[in-house]
């Protein structure tokens, strides 16, 4: 291989590289990951099997056996966050996600 070959070689692997540690950083800068727990009201039990969602985002989860969830990769900034279980019906509450952090938003149904 000639010295100009691998010097192309060497320009387009920098180049590549670059693009794709520029993106990264990018991305994570503007989402946020909103976590809380799903009660019963009158107990305070944990309720696993509430369908979290942020409103408009596609982004979900489900609750666990505690009640908690985590969702991650949630745009920065005000979102609508609601929670759905059958038998306890809906809430939903507005929370401001910040940038590269964590939000919770609790809920009891």
């Amino acid at each position: 291989m000639g010295q100009f070959t691998r010097a192309k070689l060497a320009l387009a692997a920098a180049a590549v590289s670059a693009l794709l540690g520029a993106g990264a950083p990018l991305h994570a800068q503007s989402t946020g990951t909103l976590s809380g727990t799903v009660t019963e009201a009158a107990t305070e039990r944990p309720l696993s099997g509430a369908q979290v969602s942020v409103a408009g985002t596609g982004r979900r989860a489900v609750t666990g056996s505690g009640g908690q969830y985590t969702i991650t990769d949630v745009p920065s900034g005000s979102q609508l966050v609601g929670v759905e279980l059958i038998g306890f019906g809906t809430a939903e509450r507005r929370v401001t996600v910040p940038a590269g952090g964590t939000a919770t938003a609790s809920f009891e149904m």
